[in-house]
């Protein structure tokens, strides 16, 4: 994937990440998120590997990384809620969020993604 190619991916994925924080929790501004800031956390962990993107659904990735930011922070959300803001399929998100955990070895109980 060539530079501006990721570019466009993440920011693409961070405009979509905005918008399912922004329906989660409409009281609560997403840049004051920390859903949202774990999850940009996150995505600049996964953007250093641009391979990672390639075939892969934009969407699914960005819903995935939002579901992993709740866990982290016990924000009971369920896979199907989730995928309905996210405009994916409840298979996807659960699909995605273990090829993310899987892929970069992150576990949300270990120190690396844990809450800052």
């Amino acid at each position: 994937m060539q530079k501006e190619g990721i570019k466009e991916t993440e920011d693409f994925i961070k405009g979509k990440m905005w918008n399912i924080c922004s329906n989660l929790r409409p009281q609560i501004r997403p840049e004051q998120d920390p859903v949202y800031k774990k999850s940009i956390h996150i995505l600049d962990r996964i953007i250093k590997r641009p391979q990672f993107f390639s075939g892969r659904n934009r969407e699914v990735i960005a819903s995935s990384i939002v579901y992993i930011s709740c866990i982290i922070y016990n924000k009971k959300v369920s896979q199907s809620k989730l995928s309905k803001i996210g405009g994916v399929s409840e298979m996807s998100v659960r699909n995605g969020y273990r090829r993310i955990l899987g892929d970069f070895k992150l576990d949300e109980r270990r120190q690396d993604i844990k809450r800052t």
